[in-house]
């Protein structure tokens, strides 16, 4: 089997999250995400990882627990010889519909953990927004001329957002 296209490295500065998933976290996200996802990851800083860890900090230590329990589970838990981050992506999109449409609520939950962590980092990021024709956040500022496209409302752009 091949190895996934896109170099993976660790993160530093994640507090919950393993280092030895943040792979399995970044494949798993872009292969939900798909094309537009690897892109931004690769050339526009779309790091998935990162709103795992902030997920994570939300959590209960025994639900944070259980939580990288079922990350492990998903990429060792099979009958293969590489883990999910290894395998190529036809092999990752199998697994994780498999997981998704599995029988066993454990699974599915961890599945439904994987796609919050992808669509929810994905949306957050200006990657995101540009895919889905939206043109980020916006402040109202009275006497502003300026009009994002079919709005009626004054905005500038807010320059803090990355």
């Amino acid at each position: 089997m091949s190895s996934p296209s896109h170099e993976i490295e660790a993160t530093p500065g994640l507090s919950y999250l393993p280092e030895n998933l943040t792979p399995t976290v970044i494949a798993a996200a872009m292969a939900i995400v798909g094309e537009p996802g690897a892109a931004a990851y690769v050339n526009q800083g779309w790091r998935p990882e990162r709103r795992a860890d902030e997920l994570l900090a939300t959590l209960t230590p025994a639900d944070r627990a259980n939580a990288i329990l079922g990350l492990r589970l998903f990429e060792h838990g099979t009958w293969s010889l590489h883990g999910f981050s290894q395998k190529a992506a036809p092999a990752q999109l199998r697994q994780l519909s498999a997981w998704r449409d599995s029988r066993l609520s454990l699974r599915r939950a961890v599945w439904g953990l994987l796609h919050g962590i992808a669509a929810s980092s994905f949306a957050l990021h200006r990657a995101g927004w540009d895919w889905i024709g939206y043109p980020g956040p916006c402040l109202a500022v009275a006497g502003y001329s300026g009009r994002a496209p079919g709005q009626s409302v004054a905005f500038v752009w807010d320059a803090r957002v990355p």
